[in-house]
């Protein structure tokens, strides 16, 4: 067997693997579950043998976990299958992150927005039954749970579909896009609110609203009052408190 598929950028699939294996050995692929159970019975249940190829070359070798596994075929012959794949559910999210802001919704007059080729599994000869075969862990950060790229790219489509516009590919520094990204698809700036939350608010904007129209009137003339483009800072401002 070809140690080789097992080294390089393939060692992320392998990783993903044993990991969901970890959790749920029923969620694997049954190539996959026979290798990770050919390891010598007994032993603490640590991930198989691969490399861990660093980023650049620095010259140094390779090392490998302490355990180490021989890979059945079918395994190595799975790995041939799903890399291509996984390459192509890599650049769709690639494709949402860069060109996303191009399927939110906003004009005010409701015009669809203009969208983009890439931004269909079908323009990288993918499909979501295909993807949602796959744990989403292997294409973008997951948060632990059972979740497949399928699920994963439902979830950016809701993010980016939405009412704001996202557009990161024109910045240079990759500490802030990766920053940006995280903040966006994980909706942490998005706090959960409920109805009477919701009623406060709206409250907030009213009376900030009617001062506005109460010193235009009282004052005509005299003093100039506007909220214009700042009415979303007043519903902020009790957070200063």
């Amino acid at each position: 067997m070809d140690e080789s598929l097992f080294e390089g950028q393939n060692a992320a699939y392998v990783q993903a693997m044993f990991e969901e294996y970890a959790r749920n050995p029923e969620a694997v692929p049954s190539e996959w579950r026979k290798l990770f159970e050919a390891r010598t019975p007994g032993t603490p249940l640590e991930a198989p043998s691969v490399p861990n190829t660093p980023a650049k070359d620095t010259g140094t070798t390779p090392t490998h976990s302490s355990v180490q596994v021989s890979a059945p075929s079918e395994a190595a012959e799975h790995l041939r299958r799903v890399l291509p794949v996984v390459s192509r559910a890599t650049a769709l999210v690639q494709a949402f992150r860069d060109h996303g802001h191009q399927l939110a919704r906003i004009d005010p007059l409701g015009s669809e927005p203009p969208g983009h080729p890439q931004l269909s599994p079908a323009f990288f000869g993918t499909s979501m039954e295909e993807l949602s075969e796959l744990p989403a862990s292997l294409v973008m950060e997951s948060d632990g749970e059972d979740k497949s790229v399928a699920d994963a790219l439902n979830a950016l489509v809701a993010v980016y579909a939405g009412s704001i516009g996202y557009e990161f590919e024109h910045l240079d520094d990759h500490v802030k896009v990766d920053w940006l990204w995280d903040q966006v698809e994980s909706e942490s700036h998005f706090p959960k609110m409920n109805a009477t939350e919701k009623s406060e608010l709206l409250r907030h904007l009213s009376e900030a609203e009617g001062l506005e129209q109460f010193l235009h009137k009282a004052y005509l003339g005299q003093k100039r009052f506007s909220l214009e483009g700042t009415d979303a800072l007043v519903p902020m401002l009790p957070l200063g408190h």
